[in-house]
């Protein structure tokens, strides 16, 4: 049976803010969000160029959902 790992994240605290606020805009948890990345980076389903912000907005936007 499987079973969920915490993972931890560290953030400076003007980054959390700015992350919190996004969520909220967005209507989603943070975890949800983090979750998301992480099992879209694992089906390659997003780049890890990507993720790290090493490609344009234009580029990134590309990628099929």
């Amino acid at each position: 049976m499987a079973r969920d790992k915490q993972l931890v994240v560290r953030v400076t605290e003007a980054m959390r803010g700015e992350f919190q606020s996004f969520c909220e805009r967005e209507g989603v948890t943070a975890s949800k969000i983090l979750a998301d990345i992480i099992e879209r980076l694992c089906q390659g389903d997003l780049s890890l160029e990507v993720a790290l912000g090493r490609l344009g907005r234009s580029e990134s936007s590309a990628l099929p959902r």
